[in-house]
């Protein structure tokens, strides 16, 4: 495999992946429920991408696989921090 498909599929999983950490943060503070099916529903898909790419290449499987956790990361940290509340300020 050349260096040019590598890059494509790489940021292929980038923007993939940052799309729908977009996404699923915005459904998941709309409607928990359907964010949550949204969420099951791409993991199965990106845990069929990943085996599809470990049968062209491991280490690009790993990097993908790693670029997945680091967006997931970010999803969740933001998460966290928009459902604390600022002090003085009443819950929803």
């Amino acid at each position: 495999m050349n260096s040019m498909t590598t890059m494509m599929l790489l940021g292929m999983a980038l923007i993939s992946g940052g799309l729908f950490g977009v996404i699923f943060m915005t459904l998941y503070q709309k409607n928990r429920k359907a964010g949550l099916a949204m969420l099951a529903t791409a993991l199965l898909a990106a845990l069929f991408q990943l085996y599809l790419l470990f049968t062209l290449s491991p280490w690009l499987t790993a990097a993908v696989f790693v670029i997945y956790a680091v967006i997931g990361a970010v999803v969740a940290m933001k998460l966290k921090t928009k459902r604390q509340v600022a002090p003085g300020r009443p819950y929803k």
